[in-house]
């Protein structure tokens, strides 16, 4: 059962991060990002951005549709 406090909505370009876990307990996360469909990979702007496409859009060139093995696009 969530409660106060288990989930954050925010403006995707929000820098935004958790303090660390300190306890022996894995911290469960589930992250949801809309897109426009076949919205496509921007040229990054900073180190965030650039990591993202690498992790996120597994290095995917610039132009192309925003999706991959880790972010399928869900019609």
């Amino acid at each position: 059962m969530m409660q106060a406090g288990d989930v954050t909505w925010h403006y995707g370009f929000t820098i935004h991060n958790a303090p660390g876990n300190k306890s022996d307990i894995m911290r469960e996360v589930f992250t949801i990002i809309y897109m426009a469909d076949h919205a496509r990979i921007t040229e990054p702007k900073n180190s965030w951005q650039k990591e993202d496409l690498k992790v996120w859009l597994m290095n995917k060139p610039v132009g192309t549709v925003a999706d991959s093995e880790l972010n399928p696009l869900v019609l």
